[in-house]
C-alpha cells in the first residue's frame, strides 16, 4: 500500500512538473527516487562522471545514454541492468530492468 501511495504522488507530481518541458537529453546528474514495481523504492544518486549508485541498498553502477538519445542504461554492480526512457521530461524516467520489472524514477528538486 506504501508504495502504491509512493507510485501515485510521484505520477502526479511527474504530471504536473512535465509539462511543458523539452525532448533534450536530461541533466541526469542528482538524486532520483527509483520506484520498482512490487519491488520498493532506492533513492539513486547520478554523477556527472558516468557513475551512480544506490543509497539504501548499496549498489554501484555506471549510466550511460543509448544512441537513439531517448533512453539511459544504468548497468549495476549486482548484474541488473535497467533500461529507462525520456520523452517530454526532464525529471522522469520510465522503463524495466532485466527482470522486466517496470521502474518509474522521477529527479528530486
Amino acid at each position: 500500500m506504501k508504495l502504491r501511495l509512493l507510485s501515485v504522488l510521484l505520477i502526479s507530481a511527474v504530471v504536473s512538473v512535465s509539462s511543458g518541458q523539452s525532448d533534450s537529453v536530461p541533466k541526469l546528474a542528482g538524486e532520483w527516487v527509483w520506484v520498482l514495481t512490487e519491488k520498493g523504492v532506492n533513492k539513486v544518486v547520478i554523477l556527472d562522471d558516468g557513475n551512480c549508485y544506490a543509497t539504501n541498498v548499496n549498489v554501484k553502477g555506471k549510466w550511460r545514454i543509448l544512441s537513439d538519445k531517448k533512453c539511459v542504461e544504468f548497468k549495476w554492480d549486482n548484474g541488473f541492468t535497467d533500461t529507462l526512457s525520456y520523452e517530454k521530461s526532464n525529471v522522469v524516467l520510465v522503463g524495466v530492468n532485466s527482470s522486466n520489472a517496470q521502474i518509474l524514477a522521477a529527479k528530486l528538486p
